[in-house]
């Protein structure tokens, strides 16, 4: 039977006294016991049901060099030395990095984004002893969170429970371990409460100590933001991806290492909530889509700057070109309100607008020179350093890739303004030209910024591919040039013609 959440209490709390009046004889019957020791061997019971329910869903992952890199392998590596070196058993190619979890029937596996790279191979390993090769659908660094993809159909899949609902006392269970499952096909389990929400990862400062929306030297995770769970349960570096289940045995956290770092309790455990950032984020990772997120364009005042008692985050600069560029957002004004989420302090204000896409239409509310006003912005696009990995969605014309304006660093993106490179009434930029297309004979270079298709003004990377597919066979690129002089609008720079492909 599954013991209710009320009746745990008294069974954990009454414990000590239970076994010091009566204690429990080894193959003892549960009719016979006392009513705390029979409230305990319940929980025991309810306990090992849930572990038994969620632990066929847990897989290992592991990692080897792809062909090419494993047949440049020194061959002493290819044979373990604890076994006798060159003269025991060749050594499996494959090391365990870490747990998974299956999320669809047919074979998408979420698991920790350090678990899979870029060029390796990768190895699910199934709690019925199944190995399965799998493929990378989609890695996101700023989440921390993969998705994988197995040849398979019919797996046990874990529901996702209600990570927004957590609070400091909770239950809940963790189960992973690969070596674990590797050898036996068991996971393993512990469970416990959580400690603590909205844990950060250690926030750094830019050295002219204002801190970058953009994530420049600061917040490059969401894990920096308050975003991880802290458990009382001790997890192993090799623990990560694996699960977190509350008492109903549903999925609301993937255990990661983010939280072994420097300033961090190191016997606690830490996990990605399954909120309802991260379910989005997950949705466009089992999609093979790329993440993306929202960017209002700012660089912030240090949260001491802020006036006495008051809340919110004070703009010190505004990118141009940004959303927050068109919608007049201005140095000094303090934002308190995005999108109806109130604004507390500076992560808050980075978290929220992140948990948005991008092009969404929102409202800021702001507090300037005194007054209270609200201003429509659409947002625009982060930029995620690392590695992202994404199969779906990627599309290119005649050899060419765009991007909002914003999905460069905001280093780049202000010097092309200095540069009058940036068309603040709204353009695209160039993130990747292939070499020999046609569109790279034209002399199109990455960091270009697109103004107009043909007269069609393009500020998204949707109104640029609507635009060119419709604009015939010779297309027209008109691209943002030098300032016209001081105090001029902007002067569109030469148009490009992009004949047809071959």
């Amino acid at each position: 039977m599954k013991l209710q959440r009320a009746t745990w209490l008294p069974a954990v709390a009454c414990v000590w006294t239970a076994v010091a009046c009566a204690p429990l004889s080894i193959g003892q019957g549960t009719a016979d016991l006392p009513p705390a020791l029979k409230q305990l061997a319940d929980l025991q019971d309810s306990l090992a049901e849930l572990i038994a329910q969620v632990e066929p869903s847990v897989v290992a992952i592991s990692r080897a060099p792809s062909n090419d890199a494993a047949s440049r392998r020194d061959p002493f590596l290819d044979f373990d030395s604890r076994f006798g070196g060159l003269l025991g058993t060749p050594r499996d190619p494959f090391d365990p990095v870490g747990t998974g979890v299956v999320i669809g029937a047919d074979g998408v596996i979420l698991t920790q984004y350090l678990n899979v790279r870029r060029g390796d191979q990768h190895l699910v390993t199934l709690s019925d002893g199944r190995k399965l090769p799998a493929t990378i659908k989609a890695a996101d660094p700023r989440s921390g969170l993969a998705v994988l993809q197995v040849s398979a159909s019919g797996l046990p899949a874990l529901e996702f429970g209600d990570a927004d609902a957590l609070a400091k006392g909770h239950f809940v269970m963790t189960l992973g371990n690969p070596q674990s499952i590797i050898a036996s096909g068991e996971p393993t389990a512990s469970w416990g409460m959580v400690s603590n929400i909205a844990q950060q990862a250690t926030p750094t400062t830019n050295l002219n100590n204002t801190l970058d929306e953009g994530g420049r030297s600061y917040a490059t995770t969401l894990h920096h933001l308050g975003t991880l769970l802290q458990l009382d349960a001790r997890l192993n570096w090799s623990n990560g991806g694996g699960v977190v289940v509350d008492m109903s045995g549903k999925l609301v956290g993937i255990t990661t290492v983010a939280g072994t770092l420097p300033g961090h309790e190191s016997p606690a455990g830490y996990a990605i909530p399954m909120t309802r950032i991260f379910r989005r984020i997950v949705d466009d990772l089992k999609a093979g889509r790329e993440v993306e997120y929202g960017l209002l364009g700012l660089t912030l005042q240090p949260p001491q700057l802020l006036p006495a008692g008051a809340a919110g985050a004070v703009v010190d600069r505004v990118v141009p070109g940004s959303a927050a560029a068109k919608a007049g957002i201005r140095p000094e004004d303090r934002l308190i309100e995005v999108d109806g989420e109130t604004i507390q302090t500076v992560s808050d204000l980075q978290l929220n607008v992140s948990s948005l896409p991008p092009n969404k239409p929102v409202t800021v509310r702001l507090i300037r020179d005194g007054r209270d006003l609200k201003l429509p912005v659409t947002l625009s696009k982060y930029y995620v350093r690392g590695d992202k990995l994404f199969t779906s969605g990627v599309r290119s014309w005649r050899g060419l890739k765009v991007d909002y304006s914003t999905a460069f660093p905001t280093s780049e993106i202000e010097q092309a303004a200095m540069q009058s490179r940036v068309d603040p009434d709204g353009c695209v930029v160039v993130v990747e030209v292939e070499p020999g297309s046609v569109a790279d004979q034209a002399g199109i270079k990455r960091g270009m910024f697109v103004s107009h298709v043909g007269e069609q003004r393009v500020t998204t990377p949707d109104e640029f591919y609507a635009a060119v597919e419709g604009a015939g066979e010779t297309v027209n690129l008109r691209f943002a040039g030098p300032a016209a002089g001081s105090g001029a609008a902007m002067e569109e720079g030469p148009g490009v013609q992009i004949p047809p492909t071959e």
